[in-house]
């Protein structure tokens, strides 16, 4: 909380600075807090968190621009601790600590002593990364569908899942704060893959009478006696599932809740267009 504090300093600054075009003026920043100008002025790397706010602060303030005022002189806080509205008119929140109108030469110059505990615990560490991402027959892949219990959550972890995966091989990286809808059909894809791995493993074209063939993405799709209608593909050429895998049962559950709690009747036609 500290050290956002402190980002929305230089971020006041700098919009102030713009806005009355008052570049030439010198200007000073000022945190009670120990572990924020560890921070700032070390140039260690810190974790994500920490080292992007950090990084923030220097590109639009200098280190030597910092410095630490105590608790004692500190009036932010005064509110919080709670004060009568005159207590508050004449408090020092408005004009800041009373040496602060003094010379900068006279104003206190405190040595600091942070927790050292707290400052190097956001140190980056090394990581080495050896990650693979694929889908084969092995049934405790999809064991940890079974912790949720919506199909487009599951959808979504995976979607993550394999952009933080590829993230880490690429130099290029996708750091979008949603995800594509091409990212969300590629994933949906992925977990029908899955359940057709763990229930129809290794066969031929024919499962329990129903002749299959295979789409470019490596579907079990039933060919149906109507392939020549026209209509769309997913139709004419359904994916085949099985009726008792988990989650299945959360893609019915899922088309459920979106088509308003539809009957069974009604439901069951809208999930025969795709499956």
């Amino acid at each position: 909380m500290e050290l956002m504090a402190c980002v929305l300093g230089v971020r006041l600054s700098k919009y102030v600075t713009q806005a009355l075009t008052l570049d030439d003026i010198p200007k000073y920043f000022w945190t009670y807090s120990t572990t924020a100008i560890s921070w700032i002025r070390s140039n260690d790397a810190w974790g994500n968190f920490v080292g992007n706010r950090v990084k923030e602060i220097c590109a639009f303030s200098r280190v030597d621009q910092w410095s630490y005022v105590p608790g004692s002189s500190n009036p932010v806080d005064l509110p919080s601790y709670g004060c009568s509205l005159l207590q508050f008119s004449e408090s020092g929140w408005w004009r800041g600590p009373d040496w602060l109108k003094d010379p900068g030469d006279r104003w206190p110059k405190l040595e600091i002593k942070p927790d050292e505990i707290l400052v190097l615990l956001e140190r980056k560490k090394g990581i080495n990364l050896n990650v693979g991402l694929g889908v084969t027959a092995e049934i405790d892949k999809v064991k940890w569908c079974e912790k949720f219990s919506e199909f487009s959550k599951m959808v979504r972890i995976l979607d993550w899942v394999k952009r933080f995966t590829k993230n880490c091989q690429k130099k290029v990286v996708n750091q979008k704060p949603f995800l594509s809808v091409d990212e969300v059909r590629d994933s949906s894809g992925a977990l029908l893959l899955l359940i057709q791995a763990e229930s129809f493993p290794e066969i031929g074209d024919s499962i329990s009478g129903l002749l299959t063939v295979r789409d470019q993405s490596g579907l079990r799709r039933v060919k149906t006696k109507i392939i020549e209608r026209e209509d769309s593909y997913a139709f004419r050429y359904p994916v085949l599932l099985p009726s008792t895998h988990y989650i299945v049962n959360c893609l019915i559950r899922d088309y459920h809740l979106r088509y308003y709690h539809a009957g069974i009747q009604e439901l069951t036609v809208i999930i025969r267009e795709e499956f």
